[in-house]
């Protein structure tokens, strides 16, 4: 198998990270370069909206385009996991080429069980689980991704469905 870039995004609760750390524990050689994990490199927070916010958005998609174009070379099967804006999708793709994308999108009754099931600070709460939701019902820039609607399934079924489209 040719090395690839994927990429999982889906509303909180999706799964993307929990799919994503399945998928790079099963497959060969494989990273998981989880989106949070970088937001959080900006320790006094990130900004998510505003032109400040923008800027770290962009640069957030250069940073782990640039992670990922290392490992890429190196010989290294990469899974990007996580919640970004279009900017940020477009900056990695300066890096690399991303060869799936894929969009995990379960009901939405199952991601508002799934965020309250959460540990308690952890939980982003029905309503901006609700707005996290319509956003990636709405935004046709998603309409690029292989949309999955992973409410029925274990993860194990979900990583094998993306594991078949690799």
């Amino acid at each position: 198998m040719k090395p690839f870039i994927l990429a999982i995004t889906g509303p909180t609760g999706s799964g993307k990270s929990t799919v994503a750390s399945w998928l790079a524990t099963d497959i060969p050689q494989c990273v998981n370069i989880e989106v949070d994990q970088v937001k959080h490199f900006i320790v006094n927070g990130f900004i998510y909206e505003s032109p400040e916010g923008l800027a770290q958005w962009e640069l957030l998609g250069v940073n782990i385009g640039q992670l990922a174009k290392n490992f890429h070379e190196a010989g290294y099967n990469v899974v990007i996991n996580g919640y970004l804006r279009s900017v940020s999708w477009d900056n990695i793709e300066q890096y690399v080429k991303i060869d799936h994308k894929v969009l995990l999108m379960p009901h939405i009754d199952t991601v508002v069980e799934r965020d309250q099931g959460r540990q308690y600070e952890d939980q982003m709460g029905i309503e901006a689980v609700k707005e996290h939701y319509d956003f990636f019902s709405n935004i046709e820039f998603y309409g690029k991704f292989v949309k999955i609607d992973s409410t029925k399934q274990s993860v194990e079924e979900t990583a094998a469905i993306i594991k078949n489209k690799l």
